[in-house]
This record gives structure tokens, C-alpha cells and sequence, in this order.
């Protein structure tokens, strides 16, 4: 086992439709869980796509109508595969994963409700993977897992960013994120969005045929939801409440929301 994770008994699984996307979660006990996993994974060949995605569907956790899954399809240089289940497949099988790819890079987001969340990019060489960024996010309620030591900072997210062809200043600046990022646990993808947005990928959980991380500005397309700093989340959240909008006390705020605070002049 890579990770160690609780145990729970009596899960179910339900859908959600949020902003377009189909988001999927369980509830253990009655009680709503964000446990679960996104990845997106580039190989060089269409073959090795489909190799994830056969251990994917192979691994004893995977459930077909718990997970949406975007086959390989051609970005770049690369084949890109992407997928999100609402069980914790990544904790089980661990890189092996990757076996039978030998070259990739791989984005892991890893969501384990009340005991924090973990992200982790891997670098696929010659068949052997090997982690260039971890960092895991504690529960503000301190409950504690089994982790492998994190690989972040300044050198890290560098590497994390060449690795994906991106900006290492945008990386390297959501190193001053962790504790607003682990303040939005508890809302599917919310903590792993800085992340996400900062590789110019996309969150895996959507129904449109459009795969992660394609031009988001192709035509036809929407404009992505811009990530706010703490103190802009805050203003933009009192002005709602203020102005007869229903808005969480923590969390993401809508599409809706920020597009009607922008337009508030």
C-alpha cells in the first residue's frame, strides 16, 4: 500500500452536476466525503495511455460508474490521458500505475477528506518513475495519515513547472498557498485548483468530450474561473452575502458569483 488510509464501512456513491461538470463523491455514514483521486498523465505513445488506463480499470478499487475517464488523446507532442474516480486507487497501487510506460510525466491529486490531501507530479524515465514534486495539505481539524516526506519549495515547483513546458513563477508561487488551499478541503478539487491552474491543466472531472488541459481559449470554449487570493475570496464573499446571494462560508465560490461581483459597477 503506498498510502495508509483509513478504513469505512457502509459507502455509497452519488453524482453531483456542478458548473457542467459531472462531480462524483461518496457518503460513509450519511455523511458527504470528497474521498478520492484526479490525475492527468502525458505519454509518448497512445499504447502507453491505454497501459494506465488498463491498471487503472485493473486495480481492485476501480468501480465504472465512480470514475469519469478521458481516454488518450493528442496534445502537443504528447498522448494525454486523464481521469477521476471517487475511490482511492492511487493510495493502493502507487506508481505502479505507470508500468508499461516508459516515457510520461503525471500529475496525482489525491483527496483524503478529514485527513488532508496530497498532490504529486512524476517523471517517467526509461520505464522508471520518479516523484520531482510532493506536498501534502493537513486537515485543519489535525487528524493525521501516513505520508511519504513532501518534495516542495522553490527548487521542486521549478522542475514541477519545466517538466510541464510552464511557468516556474507561477508554480513557485502557490508555495505561499498552502494554508488557504487547505482551507478549501472539503470541496471536491477546490485545494488542487492553484495547482491545476498553475500547469495550465484542467480539472479531470468534466462529462465534455474536451480533454484536461487542452487550449482552454480554443474556440467555443469558456474562460476558466480565475483563482482568487484569500483576501480577494473574502471580499468577493461578504459582497455577495450583502447583496442577497446564497454563499458557503468556505469553499469555491461560483462562476455566477465572481462574474456578478466583476460587473457590480
Amino acid at each position: 500500500m503506498f498510502a495508509t488510509i483509513p478504513s469505512h464501512r457502509e459507502n455509497t456513491c452519488c453524482r453531483r452536476v456542478c458548473r457542467g461538470q459531472l462531480i462524483i463523491f461518496e457518503t460513509i455514514g450519511g455523511v458527504m466525503s470528497t474521498y478520492g483521486m484526479a490525475a492527468v498523465a502525458d505519454t509518448a505513445t497512445r499504447e502507453e495511455g491505454d497501459a494506465i488506463l488498463a491498471v487503472l480499470r485493473g486495480s481492485p478499487g476501480f468501480v465504472a460508474d465512480r470514475c469519469v475517464v478521458h481516454p488518450p488523446v493528442a496534445v502537443g507532442n504528447w498522448w494525454r490521458t486523464s481521469w477521476c474516480t471517487a475511490r482511492l486507487i492511487f493510495a493502493e497501487v502507487g506508481p505502479e500505475l505507470f508500468d508499461g510506460v516508459r516515457a510520461g510525466r503525471v500529475v496525482v491529486a489525491d483527496d483524503w477528506d478529514e485527513f488532508g490531501a496530497e498532490w504529486t507530479c512524476w517523471q517517467i524515465v526509461d520505464g522508471i518513475s520518479t516523484p520531482v514534486y510532493r506536498k501534502h495539505l493537513p486537515a485543519p481539524s489535525g487528524s493525521q495519515i501516513d505520508t511519504k516526506p513532501d518534495i516542495a519549495g522553490t527548487v521542486a515547483a521549478t522542475a514541477m513547472a519545466r517538466l510541464w513546458d510552464c511557468d516556474p513563477a507561477r508554480a513557485v508561487a502557490v508555495e505561499s498557498r498552502f494554508d488557504e488551499m487547505a482551507a478549501g478541503l472539503g470541496s471536491i478539487g477546490t485545494p488542487f485548483m492553484p495547482w491545476f491552474d498553475a500547469l495550465n491543466l484542467s480539472w479531470p472531472g468534466g462529462t465534455s468530450a474536451k480533454p484536461a488541459g487542452t487550449d482552454s481559449q480554443s474556440p467555443g470554449s469558456t474562460t476558466p474561473t480565475p483563482v482568487l487570493s484569500r483576501e480577494e475570496s473574502a471580499r468577493i464573499r461578504e459582497w455577495a452575502r450583502q447583496n442577497g446571494f446564497q454563499v458557503s462560508a468556505r469553499g469555491r465560490l461560483t462562476d455566477e458569483i465572481i462574474e456578478a461581483f466583476g460587473k457590480r459597477r
